[in-house]
């Protein structure tokens, strides 16, 4: 009887720590999935601001021209009318000097409409600007949030990667000290409940899902019969204090 029970005892540790070897398997991958998907995320969202920039950034530099090529025809506007006023001056008379005053007054017009086009091409071009700057300086944070942490990351990755090596190796050397019929339900509950197939009874329900167990059920599970599952959740119940 002394025997019976210290292997029962011996197999409730086993299956808590199998359990436990399960749960640590879990958070290592799905924190090795968390990096992989942060990667991706980041890689993703730098290229398509990349992107953005060098677009915004072709714009710019297009309404950039276009503000240039106005500013040159006011120049050269302005310095048409200072030469009509100054024939104006130096021919004399009354009809040259009316018909030069109306050239002068139609140019002036002219001007005042290319100022007009020179100033809506330089708000364009600001408002262009602002944008590539704010976008300049988004692509630089994400290039420097790529430069540092994907080195940690991937340190974190391969360290995770010599853990989950480690842990599969003691998981595999524990299960092989189950029996064959355990084995088997260990592997059923464990494909439902990769983190957590096993359940402590204990003021008798399962702590789990904390289902109430018939007397019966729970004095077998003290008593160390390793092959019940709880009626609410269906995971391996073993007896043991919180």
């Amino acid at each position: 009887m002394a025997n019976s029970a210290n292997t029962n005892k011996k197999l409730g540790k086993i299956l808590l720590i199998l359990s436990e070897k399960d749960l640590k398997i879990c958070q290592a991958e799905d924190r090795k999935k968390e990096i992989a998907n942060k990667k991706v995320s980041l890689t993703k969202e730098y290229n398509e601001l990349k992107i953005q920039l060098d677009e915004k950034s072709a714009a710019y530099n297009q309404l950039k021209t276009q503000q240039e090529a106005e500013e040159k025809k006011v120049k050269e506007e302005q310095d048409r009318i200072v030469e009509r006023r100054k024939q104006l001056v130096d021919l004399g008379g009354a009809k040259v000097a009316k018909i030069m005053e109306r050239e002068v007054e139609i140019a002036t017009k002219a001007m005042q409409i290319l100022e007009t086009a020179t100033l809506e091409a330089m708000q364009a071009a600001d408002a262009a600007k602002s944008v590539v700057d704010e976008l300049a300086v988004k692509v630089a944070e994400l290039n420097k949030i790529i430069t540092e942490d994907f080195p940690k990351m991937d340190e974190e990755d391969l360290a995770l990667t010599k853990t989950l090596k480690n842990l599969r190796a003691e998981k595999d050397k524990l299960f092989m000290e189950l029996d064959p019929r355990l084995q088997t339900l260990y592997k059923r509950v464990n494909a439902r409940y990769p983190a957590t197939p096993v359940a402590l009874a204990n003021k008798n329900s399962c702590r789990v899902c904390y289902r109430a167990l018939p007397q019966q059920t729970f004095n077998q599970i003290m008593a160390g019969y390793y092959l019940i599952q709880c009626p609410g959740c269906s995971r391996i119940l073993v007896y043991g204090e919180e």
